[in-house]
């Protein structure tokens, strides 16, 4: 039987930051280890918020729990935080 290779792109705020990327791999490995999915390749993505369309407790828990002392600017409605050309890189190598 013919198999697939897989890639598995992982978006989360933590891998925003270079001391949450542990944290994001973290939750890929708990993923990998719940499903039985064993991906070739992997890619953490760091997302965007958009704070703007998130209802106040949705804002507050961005502000002081996932943001929490890390430099970010509270009051921009949007920030993106993806690396598009190293997500690019990314796709393009698994692509071959």
């Amino acid at each position: 039987m013919a198999t697939r290779k897989t890639l598995l792109i992982s978006v989360s705020l933590s891998a925003a930051f270079p001391e949450g990327m542990e944290e994001a791999q973290d939750y890929v490995t708990e993923m990998n280890m719940r499903t039985g999915l064993t991906p070739d390749s992997q890619i953490l993505a760091a997302g965007a918020i958009r704070t703007g369309k998130y209802d106040y407790f949705a804002q507050q828990v961005v502000r002081y729990v996932v943001l929490r002392g890390r430099k970010f600017d509270p009051g921009a409605d949007e920030h993106e935080f993806t690396d598009w050309v190293g997500l690019a890189a990314g796709i393009s190598e698994f692509l071959g």
